[in-house]
């Protein structure tokens, strides 16, 4: 990856993030804020894979494992909450 492609990635997920912590604060609904809070989360995806190294792709493939499983398990758990 190139340095302009890789400094793109690093702005576009360093702004995903600022704008998704902006609009995690202001939430009172649950789904909501995790879902924001996975959009954050794809956010340091593309910072990992805007490093375009070894570590960095490793890195954003186990987070985004990671993020995908506990993040769903938790919207489960706030539904279930929310209509019982």
């Amino acid at each position: 990856m190139n340095t302009i492609a890789s400094t793109l990635c690093m702005v576009i997920g360093a702004a995903v993030i600022g704008f998704s912590v902006v609009k995690v604060s202001a939430q009172k609904n649950f789904i909501n804020f995790l879902l924001y809070q996975m959009l954050a989360q794809s956010g340091y995806v593309f910072v990992g894979i805007a490093t375009a190294t070894a570590v960095g792709m490793a890195g954003a493939i186990f987070h985004l494992i990671n993020s995908a499983i506990f993040l769903s398990i938790f919207i489960l758990i706030g539904v279930n909450i929310k209509y019982r």
